[in-house]
């Protein structure tokens, strides 16, 4: 198996964080890191979303080399008492074939995390394979021509029977992510397929309480 897509979505902290003073807060965050460093995994996206999900504090996407990796940072999590802290849910995936991690090439992009439903459609279903073909391409023409760009996509039904895949496009401003979504409108796509949204800008160090 290729490296892994490991996607963790923040809802919030635990009464014990916020019990901790200002150092303990930073050691905490410290705490991650190293046990990120120590089990190879790079950090791709960091975002902070409490501004536009106030059930989300955040969402990030860090690569990892193999689930071997994946589950020492488990354990070393487990050793720190991280979920004494923290509430978050995780997914995990591997690339989509055809795509590829890629950067936004524009200052402050607005992050939009997508996770589409693994769920029956008769309509979808009852489609050409032509007519998906075109429904997917007009999505990739409007994501161009709003100037926005997908980073990533990634199979997660291996791993999580409730979701088949999750995926996260950059937008230069959230005026083009709006016209992307009126372009998905007249084309019927959300009759097709049942998603979650989440956006998100990138981290600067918001506080989260304490």
């Amino acid at each position: 198996m290729s490296e892994l897509y490991h996607l963790f979505i923040v809802h919030g902290f635990r009464e014990a964080y916020y019990q901790l003073s200002a150092e303990g807060q930073n050691q905490f965050w410290s705490r991650i890191g190293e046990v990120g460093q120590a089990a190879g995994s790079k950090l791709l996206m960091n975002c902070y979303a409490r501004w536009n999900n106030e059930a989300c504090a955040g969402w990030g996407v860090e690569m990892v080399p193999d689930v071997q990796s994946l589950q020492q940072m488990a354990r070393s999590h487990e050793k720190n008492q991280h979920y004494r802290y923290i509430e978050a849910e995780t997914y995990i995936g591997t690339l989509m074939e055809g795509f590829q991690v890629r950067e936004a090439a524009f200052p402050d992009p607005l992050y939009q995390l997508f996770l589409v439903k693994n769920q029956n459609n008769e309509a979808w279903t009852s489609l050409s394979e032509d007519t998906r073909q075109r429904l997917f391409s007009a999505v990739g023409e409007s994501i161009d021509a709003r100037g926005g760009v997908t980073l990533l996509g990634c199979d997660i039904n291996w791993s999580n029977e409730e979701y088949a895949f999750f995926g996260v496009n950059a937008w230069p401003d959230i005026a083009a992510q709006q016209a992307h979504f009126q372009d998905l409108a007249k084309i019927g796509w959300h009759r097709y397929f049942y998603s979650r949204t989440i956006l998100g800008t990138k981290y600067r160090g918001e506080v989260f309480g304490g």
